[in-house]
């Protein structure tokens, strides 16, 4: 029989008193929010700085595809730093 394990905010979550989890939910929300504006804007920025050096189609894509470039090794350099996230063992006392 599989043993269910917590994982993501159950297992943030599972380290907080009862009466505390209300402020860390709405600490987690906020966070949440926040970076998801954040990576909208630098996204975003990207891809005006590759837009505006375009006077033309062909520097236009080039553009565009310089900021792919920069969005894909962003993403794989956050993929390199997950690796390095230590997972939740509890104590077996």
């Amino acid at each position: 029989m599989l043993k269910w394990k917590p994982h993501g905010s159950h297992l943030a979550f599972s380290q907080i008193s009862h009466d505390k989890q209300p402020d860390a939910s709405a600490i987690r929300s906020t966070n949440s929010n926040l970076n998801t504006s954040v990576g909208t804007a630098i996204f975003g920025i990207i891809l005006l700085m590759g837009a505006t050096n375009a006077l033309s189609v062909e520097k236009l894509l080039g553009g565009l595809l310089n900021a792919f470039y920069v969005i894909v090794a962003l993403l794989i350099f956050g993929l390199m730093m997950a690796q390095f996230v230590k997972p939740y063992t509890r104590n077996k006392t």
